[in-house]
């Protein structure tokens, strides 16, 4: 609010300033010698608003008389030589106009409403200057003129935003520098922030510059009260934040909305399989659908693979090293490199396949369906092996970085490695989940105080 205020005054003064371009020059060399960033802003629009032509305001009348003998004022805007006249529909006797000061004269105290409307006028056309020297980077008299009259075609609507920055992201997707999951992500939060505009706003797009502290709670209100747990609300609201960035850099908005907004996400218990679990899935006999989903899974489970990183694995990313075969893959999500030794159980898998024509087709691992038909069929293979969590292709990653490595005894931060992650402290989690390896220490303490 501190800000506003000040960046308010600053501006304001822009148009006594122009009229002493050198008294302008010397105040803003010897007072704002040391601005601060927000004022170095302010500062800029001064810059702006001197580069651009002068904005003259004035009154005249026209001397067609009506039937009362009165004549019509008119106002005109004049900058860059360019004009707009319009009238103010009012009428004055023209004996009561004073030509030189284009106002009324005020010798007639019945008019000193009609003058002070006309000053009201004026002072509307200065500050709707103000708003274009903020919000855009050229503008003309027909601009103030809309800005005056709160006609504004012009302005940038969120959603217009968020369609600019979902066609570059799409471009991005297309040329492997984005991932299509987080393409899907920012297109949830768009349905979303459409909704919410129509919801609240009863329109189809809204003003950004308009957006403010009040929206953005407002929206997060919107997203919980329609079904969104917590984690998904804060995810989409961490979107809409990168959509705010971009008005900010843009110069759209001047103040960050969601400066004093806080989220937190929740911590989520991770499922994963135990050895008993992954033991009855592997020996399982299924037809030869469901056991291709299983066998995928299974590598998931020995390798730590994400559903998209198995799925573009190739034999080139198989390599012999040390005696050993090892995956080197660099993760879509996070674009960092998994190094991972090939365990027995996913190396008999991938050897099993090598030899289908699709595989040496494709020059994948192993032949899959999408995401969402594996998922489904991995709730029949669960049910088949009795076991009661709900599986999906994710859970073996967390498999591979609970039960297959921290309880054996793997480092955390060789762990961090094979799953790819940028931290540590990403994988921290995950470490929560052992006990196996607390118990076993525990109990060699127990044996000593027997």
């Amino acid at each position: 609010m501190a800000f506003f205020c000040i960046s308010q005054c600053i501006t304001g003064v822009c148009l006594f300033f122009r009229q002493n371009p050198n008294s302008s020059q010397h105040f803003f060399r010897v007072k704002f010698r040391n601005l601060t960033p927000h004022l170095v802003i302010s500062s800029q629009i001064y810059a702006k608003h001197n580069a651009m032509g002068y904005l003259k305001v004035y009154y005249f009348i026209r001397r067609k008389k009506n039937n009362q003998e009165k004549v019509p004022i008119y106002c005109r805007l004049q900058m860059n030589g360019k004009r707009k006249d319009f009238s103010i529909f009012k009428w004055i006797e023209m004996e009561k106009w004073d030509d030189k000061k284009q106002y009324p004269k005020t010798s007639y105290p019945e008019l000193k409403r009609l003058y002070d409307y006309m000053k009201s006028i004026e002072h509307s056309l200065y500050d709707s200057e103000l708003q274009c020297l903020k919000y855009k980077a050229g503008y003309s008299v027909h601009d103030i003129f809309n800005y005056h009259r709160g006609i504004d075609t012009n302005y940038i609507g969120v959603v217009e935003l968020f369609n600019y920055h979902q066609k570059q992201f799409k471009e991005l997707v297309q040329v492997n520098q984005r991932a299509p999951r987080s393409m899907e992500k920012f297109d949830s939060c768009f349905r979303y922030v459409l909704k919410f505009v129509k919801h609240k706003y009863n329109c189809e797009d809204y003003d950004v510059r308009k957006i403010n502290y009040d929206f953005i709670i407002e929206l997060d209100h919107f997203l919980r009260i329609n079904g969104l747990s917590n984690n998904t609300a804060v995810k989409y609201m961490q979107s809409f934040k990168k959509i705010i960035k971009i008005a900010l850099a843009k110069g759209y908005i001047l103040i960050n909305p969601f400066a004093e907004y806080r989220f937190k996400l929740e911590i989520v218990e991770r499922e994963f399989l135990t050895d008993d679990e992954i033991y009855r899935i592997q020996n399982l006999k299924l037809n030869k659908r469901l056991s291709e989903n299983r066998d995928a899974f299974i590598i998931a489970c020995y390798t730590g693979l994400a559903y998209v990183d198995l799925k573009r694995m190739k034999q080139d990313n198989i390599y012999f090293d040390n005696g050993e075969l090892w995956i080197k893959i660099y993760r879509q999500k996070s674009k960092v490199r998994s190094s991972i030794m090939l365990l027995e159980p996913a190396k008999r898998i991938i050897e099993k396949y090598k030899d289908d024509p699709r595989v040496e087709l494709g020059q994948m691992v192993i032949p899959m369906l999408s995401n969402q038909k594996v998922n489904r069929h991995l709730k029949s293979i669960a049910n088949a092996a009795g076991i009661k969590k709900t599986l999906t292709f994710h859970i073996a990653r967390h498999t591979f970085a609970t039960t297959i490595t921290l309880a054996k005894g793997v480092s955390l931060e060789v762990v961090s490695k094979m799953l790819g992650h940028k931290s540590v402290k990403h994988t921290q989690h995950y470490a929560k989940l052992v006990n196996t390896r607390v118990q076993d220490e525990m109990q060699a303490l127990k044996s000593i105080y027997r």
